[in-house]
């Protein structure tokens, strides 16, 4: 059985994207904006969105987008990127 069709919609463990065998090659098809809530990613941020990844991290380096620095990493915590967005 393939384990991509294993993984819930509450799964954390789930892949963000899906990948498809095309004819000419794999294939990415993006996935739902995430729904889990905790931190999330860049890529998560920029499908909830709906804009660049380098959109994401411009905006947080200029303070304009609330973000937690873990480590090297920038994570954002999910209900304040969900405020941030109804505000805008």
């Amino acid at each position: 059985m393939n384990r991509l069709n294993e993984w819930t919609d509450e799964d954390d463990d789930a892949p963000t994207q899906k990948f498809v065998h095309t004819a000419r090659g794999i294939a990415v098809v993006r996935s739902t904006p995430p729904q889990r809530d905790g931190l999330w990613d860049a890529n998560d941020v920029a499908r909830y969105l709906k804009v660049s990844r380098s959109w994401v991290y411009h905006r947080a380096e200029a303070g304009q987008l609330p973000h937690r620095r873990i480590g090297g990493l920038l994570r954002f915590d999910a209900d304040a990127i969900r405020a941030f967005a109804t505000r805008k």
